[in-house]
């Protein structure tokens, strides 16, 4: 089993009202500033007065969701969270303080840099290095996650990959690091954090809030949206549909937004919801119904929305429901549609495999060949390889890694999961990341 390195984190986690206890430290911000300094001074946050105009709770717990670099200083990934708050520009500041023991190997001191990770990557913010006091610093304009890095240039993900697991009402996560310069896979490992307590659900690609469907407390049937932290805590409901079936849901690449298909009286419909549960409207019918539509997939730039709609892939302009893409399939399409890292190529999950097709439409091509129906897919950062779930024919799962850029390619077999007492609709890995 490869050793991971911990990577442990802090949220600042902003809501109106906790809805259960929980471990997080609480502060208040308000118009006339604030400074702490948590984690016995390994971060601080000062907010002069006038970096907000209407008051806000912090809430800051840990978080191990940061991207793996190698140029990651241990212990550094900070993540200020839910919801999307954006701070006055020359108000806010944040400082993370280095032991040079923690450093990467080859590390220079003076090149250390703040960055804000992106989804898959860490894109360079800069700072100003104090090599006295071992503290790098930097003004930051809104809620995201940061970590202190040792190079110089904008990271991709280093091909690690993030599985979800539901285990009998709540779920927890796991990392595979494949060592592709080997040709080896490491086994599956946990992460440290603590098991979410709901099923299936969906995670930020801005690594600080998470998107859940619960049945509606107070209905024998029916099930809503809700949003939480990363840890579970303070959940606030989005939707308020009752509907009595939700196909699947994704979070948009910047966090602001959710997509998701449901039933709505009698029909089936693609709808999107702000992430405070603000805006919410309907973007398409889906005239297959519950059982021909899939989990929304959102392209990387946050414009548009893939999804299945019976034998036809679909994409949808993200705001006005506009169709951009109604293309007739000729071979079978199962789980969720998966964008590239740069939105011109799709990658669709089927009962014999995995295809590929341009956003803008044309013939699919299969990738690779699988015995199971594929239920999740995902590309690397680069677009050269593709992971796979399927059913392993025991109740759990198995995880397969192959080329993108083949045709009808066969896939390593990268790691397995055993069957779980009760276990999601897509088996027990209910999400793919790669990052």
């Amino acid at each position: 089993m490869v050793r991971l390195r911990s990577i442990l984190g802090i949220s600042l986690l902003l809501a109106t009202a906790p809805a259960f206890a929980q471990t997080a430290q609480a502060y208040t911000l308000t118009s006339t500033g604030l400074t702490i300094n948590p984690r016995q001074g390994l971060a601080s946050l000062q907010f002069l007065a006038g970096a907000v105009t209407t008051p806000c709770s912090l809430f800051i717990s840990g978080n191990s969701f940061a991207p793996e670099s190698r140029y990651l200083v241990v212990d550094s990934a900070t993540t200020i969270g839910r919801p999307n708050q954006t701070f006055v520009s020359g108000k806010a500041f944040l400082t993370l303080r280095f032991e040079p023991q923690n450093l990467p190997t080859g590390a220079i001191e003076a090149n250390l840099a703040i960055y804000r990770a992106q989804g898959h990557k860490w894109v360079k913010l800069g700072g100003t290095v104090d090599q006295t006091n071992n503290l790098v610093k930097v003004g930051i304009t809104q809620t995201g996650t940061y970590g202190l890095l040792s190079t110089t240039t904008t990271l991709t993900g280093e091909g690690g990959l993030l599985l979800n697991a539901s285990r009998t009402g709540n779920s927890s996560w796991y990392r595979v690091s494949p060592d592709w310069a080997a040709g080896t896979v490491s086994a599956l490992d946990p992460l440290q954090v603590a098991p979410i307590p709901y099923g299936d659900y969906s995670l930020s690609p801005t690594l600080d809030a998470i998107v859940f469907s619960r049945q509606v407390p107070s209905l024998t049937t029916g099930y809503d949206l809700y949003a939480a932290n990363v840890d579970g805590s303070f959940p606030i409901r989005l939707t308020s549909l009752a509907s009595t079936a939700v196909a699947g849901f994704s979070i948009a690449p910047g966090g602001t937004a959710v997509a998701f298909t449901s039933i709505v009286g009698t029909s089936t419909q693609l709808r999107r919801v702000l992430m405070d549960g603000s805006g919410a409207t309907s973007l398409a019918t889906i005239a297959a119904g519950i059982a021909g539509s899939n989990q929304p997939s959102w392209s990387p730039d946050g414009t548009k929305i893939a999804f299945r709609d019976g034998l036809r892939l679909k994409i949808v302009n993200a705001s006005t429901g506009a169709v951009l893409l109604n293309q007739v399939l000729t071979f079978a399409p199962t789980g969720r549609i998966a964008w590239n890292w740069t939105g011109v190529t799709l990658a669709i999950p089927a009962v014999d495999g995995v295809y590929t097709v341009g956003s803008g439409g044309g013939t699919p091509v299969r990738r690779l060949v699988s015995a199971a129906e594929v239920k999740q897919v995902g590309f690397n950062y680069d677009t050269t390889r593709l992971a796979f779930l399927t059913g392993n024919g025991a109740g759990g799962s198995n995880v397969y890694v192959g080329s993108a850029t083949g045709t009808s390619g066969s896939a390593a077999l990268v790691c397995g999961l055993p069957a779980a007492p009760v276990t999601t609709s897509q088996g027990p890995f209910a999400d793919l990341i790669w990052r």
